[in-house]
């Protein structure tokens, strides 16, 4: 390979781009490599857009996640697995996906996407993978900054439903198969108990030091009495699926139609695992919008997700009367309801840093892990917490 990079790539991520260029039938190929940053919005892996150029071919416009969590951190927590994960998602599901909705003749304007998939490198501390460049094709991330709008949550819970709706399907098609999976997928939260639980405590007396006088005590004694509840919000309730995991704008890329829609799709597909299906629903709402979007929409767009879910079902030929119930769903949204608060203490100080104070993982292990919260963290959570006393949760 001639390097027309202006960034000199690892000798394993050339040699896996030369991999992916000969596979395509690139001959005398190019690669220029360019590191992305994401402004403190990706803290997993290094992100780079690549431009693969040949005689007599279009170039091919690619994106690589590479791999940036050290020994330390991994030693502590289920890192090496989000890797794996998002291997299995794009080497497995997709496919099993794309053959349901094949099977069930679900137009092409309704099937979920996936960015098209060129390969990887699943050796440890070098994971990587490599994807088409939405970029490219003029999609953007959303300003993580910034509340999320209407159009834009209408458009992403559209295609969280389509997600959700081939779990129906997988496990319809293929319930041995589906049990096995889900197993497989259970969430885990990290082998140190002591460093994870230091750094649960940590992220509490932050928010609760952000948190406005008037319910300060009422959040510290709801986070000390439901700290060992934590966990009871990554199970399945009455209808266990297929979860994003990390369902938030900053994983989402989107575009305007020449018509004025938004289009949404969902990458960064990582933290996959077993669950319930409003928890994607929630991490969206409360890691994504202020409380004057929740004021004018919460209750729109928890109907507009339901009935996204029963279209997207019978385009799959699945009832969803039969399947998943309002009743069902309206039950698994108030036992869930909680998990939008604890997201809260945990993903918005992540949400909301400044880039400058964005944490590194790559040279940190568990024990050091803080992050200097905003402003912006501080109107977040209080406006959360103000719901939550409305809702009768605090």
């Amino acid at each position: 390979m001639a390097d027309g990079a202006p960034h000199a790539a690892t000798p394993a991520l050339r040699a896996l781009l030369d991999d992916v260029a000969r596979g395509q039938d690139y001959r005398d190929h190019r690669v220029a490599v360019t590191p992305l940053s994401t402004g403190g919005g990706n803290y997993t892996s290094e992100l780079f857009l690549i431009t693969v150029a040949a005689p007599g071919r279009d170039d091919l416009r690619l994106f690589a996640k590479v791999a940036n969590i050290n020994g330390k951190m991994r030693d502590a927590a289920p890192i090496t697995k989000l890797y794996e994960t998002e291997r299995f998602v794009y080497g497995m599901l997709v496919d099993i996906y794309r053959k349901l909705e094949e099977q069930n003749s679900v137009p092409a304007e309704h099937r979920l996407y996936f960015p098209k998939y060129y390969g990887c490198n699943p050796k440890v501390f070098e994971e990587t993978i490599v994807l088409e460049d939405l970029g490219a094709r003029g999609f953007g991330t959303h300003d993580r900054l910034k509340s999320i709008d209407w159009p834009y949550a209408a458009a992403a819970v559209a295609e969280l439903a389509k997600f959700h709706a081939l779990s129906f399907a997988y496990e319809h098609d293929n319930p041995e198969e589906f049990a096995r999976v889900l197993k497989e997928r259970r969430f885990e939260f990290g082998s140190d108990e002591e460093k994870t639980k230091g750094v649960w405590e940590g992220m509490v007396r932050g928010a609760v030091s952000a948190c406005g006088e008037q319910h300060r005590a009422r959040l510290g004694r709801y986070l000390a009495e439901n700290a060992k509840r934590v966990l009871d919000y990554y199970e399945p309730l009455r209808r266990p699926v297929l979860v994003h995991g990390d369902y938030r704008p900053s994983n989402l890329m989107h575009r305007l139609k020449p018509e004025g829609a938004v289009e949404v799709v969902p990458v960064d597909w990582q933290t996959v695992r077993s669950g319930c299906a409003v928890t994607d629903l929630l991490y969206l709402v409360f890691a994504g919008s202020d409380k004057a979007f929740r004021d004018q929409h919460y209750t729109r767009l928890l109907d507009e997700y339901y009935a996204q879910l029963q279209a997207a079902l019978r385009r799959l030929r699945l009832d969803p009367d039969m399947l998943y119930p309002r009743a069902d769903f309206d039950y698994e949204l108030q036992q869930s309801l909680p998990y939008g608060l604890l997201i809260c203490v945990f993903v918005l100080p992540l949400v909301t840093v400044e880039a400058a104070n964005a944490p590194r993982m790559d040279d940190m292990g568990l024990d050091a892990w803080q992050v200097k919260t905003s402003s912006l963290f501080s109107d977040r959570l209080n406006g959360v917490v103000d719901d939550y006393v409305a809702w009768g949760v605090l």
